[in-house]
């Protein structure tokens, strides 16, 4: 009985082993992606240097015949034509800025992102290779093989850490992944960047919508082009219906004519501005205007959904039966 116990309690203890090992070795695997140290390497460096694959174990030698520095990935081109947006979009809005404190902020922005271009471009971090090797079996049976490896200043194997390992990268994936890994520190600081141009990009959006808002505040359209004409309670006939009520015609034989008028629609429908285009005389345009005076307030004109100052203007006849 304790015989198979024993048995059992080992089994599950080097499975607990096992099972630990596998975790260390996968997370040591991303730790070393993730610090990866990378730096060019000379020529006798990288000629010293040992390339390693997953079938290693084939191989009694590896020799370097040829090695080409491949530094244009576009991921990294991808990153920089982002800054270059980014720089851009900042020195844009710098123009249309007043806040002495976003000025501010702006051009410590365009520093940091300058900075970045510089880092980016002029930075030994990432270098790559296109290497072709020679391999040697252990049946002295040579082949070559073109590979894209890495230089890792020191990488975890076998136990411990060894110098300038040409590390294969297998795929796009990986040198995306590794290349972000490197350029992890260069991507957080375009992120705040970003985010603090986008704060003062909507700040300055909200002032624009204001000083908009304003204007429109102002501005007096003329009615012959709105959406929604001003109008007299009731409508133009009871307009004039109002006019033939409070209007006092000179008391002069024969009169006859038109006179013409012109005023403002305030939002609130009161009339202001009140002008005089043509009358015919005897105080005619006068009496008009005071019979404006005391018009009840219209219903203002509307534009885009919202109530607005305009112009307007109407004949008022005088004398005759057609008095409009």
């Amino acid at each position: 009985m304790n015989t198979i116990l024993n048995k059992r309690i080992k089994k599950l203890f080097f499975a607990f082993i096992a099972i630990f090992n596998t975790a260390l070795a996968i997370s040591q695997t991303e730790y070393e992606y993730k610090r990866a140290k990378v730096r060019p390497l000379n020529q006798t460096e990288i000629k010293n240097s040992y390339v390693f694959r997953n079938d290693e174990n084939k191989y009694k030698t590896s020799s370097l015949v040829k090695f080409t520095s491949v530094t244009n990935f576009d991921i990294t081109k991808d990153f920089l034509n982002d800054i270059s947006t980014l720089l851009d979009t900042v020195n844009s809005l710098k123009t249309k800025v007043n806040d002495s404190n976003d000025i501010e902020l702006l051009n410590k922005n365009i520093f940091l992102l300058k900075k970045l271009q510089y880092n980016m471009t002029s930075t030994d971090g990432i270098v790559c290779y296109d290497a072709i090797m020679k391999h040697t079996n252990y049946s002295n049976i040579e082949t070559i093989d073109t590979l894209t490896v890495i230089v890792r200043i020191d990488q975890f194997l076998n136990g411990k850490y060894q110098p300038n390992r040409l590390v294969w990268l297998w795929s796009e994936h990986d040198k995306e992944r590794l290349i972000k890994s490197v350029h992890s520190e260069e991507r957080e600081k375009f992120s705040d960047i970003f985010q603090s141009v986008k704060r003062i990009q909507e700040k300055q959006n909200q002032i624009i919508e204001r000083e908009k808002d304003e204007n429109q505040e102002e501005k007096i359209y003329d009615s012959s082009y709105m959406e929604q004409k001003p109008e007299f309670p009731g409508g133009m006939i009871e307009f004039y219906k109002f006019i033939a009520k409070n209007y006092l015609v000179p008391d002069e034989e024969g009169l006859n004519g038109t006179v013409y008028v012109a005023f403002t629609v305030e939002k609130d429908g009161t009339l202001t501005d009140l002008k005089v285009i043509r009358d015919i005389g005897y105080a005619t345009g006068k009496e008009a205007l005071r019979v404006l005076r005391i018009s009840p307030p219209w219903y203002p004109g509307e534009q885009d959904g919202k109530k607005v100052r305009c112009t307007y203007s109407l004949p008022i006849s005088i004398g005759g039966s057609d008095r409009h």
